[in-house]
Formats: structure tokens, C-alpha cells, sequence
């Protein structure tokens, strides 16, 4: 019926919302592969770098869009060009709550 209909559609934005996270943040489509196939969950830490593995967490807290988000050195491991989109995201982040950012 119509209601299952809405949650594909739901769905389908939602995922839509998330890959543009993810191309924001400048993660891989061999990450987002991964992302797909829930068989590598387990292997993960053996298959990303650890700035991979940063962005990925960052995408799936940007993706929850939670009220608070505490992010500790966002850009240390970071080359220059994604460490500026992640502080440009973060600026968004606190500006969509109606807070002005110190950054």
C-alpha cells in the first residue's frame, strides 16, 4: 500500500543523502562497496586506513544527524583539500542548529 511505498522513498532519499555525504567527505566507491556488502563488516579495521576509517565514522554520525556531535582533531591524519570539506561540513553542522561557529 501507500505506506510501504513511503518508506522506499524514504529509503531511497535517505541513501541518496548518504552518498552525498560520502562523496563530500571524499570516501572511495571500494569503501562504499564494502558499505554494501555486509560481509566485510567484520574486517573492516584490516581493510581501511585509519583516515578511511575517521571518515566513515564521520559520515555515519553525519548521516544519524544528531543534535550534538564531538569530533576530536577532525583533520590531523587528513590530506589539506578533505580536512577543509570536513571542517566545512562541521561549520554547516553547528550553523543548521542555529549556533555560530568559533572555527
Amino acid at each position: 500500500g501507500a505506506e510501504g511505498d513511503s518508506g522506499g522513498v524514504f529509503r531511497e532519499e535517505l541513501k541518496a543523502r548518504a552518498l552525498k555525504i560520502c562523496q563530500r567527505l571524499c570516501i572511495s566507491s571500494q569503501i562504499l562497496n564494502l558499505i554494501e556488502t555486509e560481509a566485510h563488516l567484520e574486517v573492516w579495521s584490516e581493510v581501511l586506513s585509519s583516515s578511511q576509517a575517521f571518515l566513515l565514522n564521520l559520515a555515519r554520525a553525519f548521516i544519524a544527524d544528531p543534535e550534538v556531535l564531538c569530533v576530536n582533531l577532525p583533520n590531523v591524519t587528513l590530506e589539506p583539500s578533505v580536512g577543509e570539506e570536513v571542517y566545512s561540513m562541521l561549520r554547516e553542522f553547528v550553523m543548521d542548529r542555529g549556533v555560530l561557529p568559533s572555527c
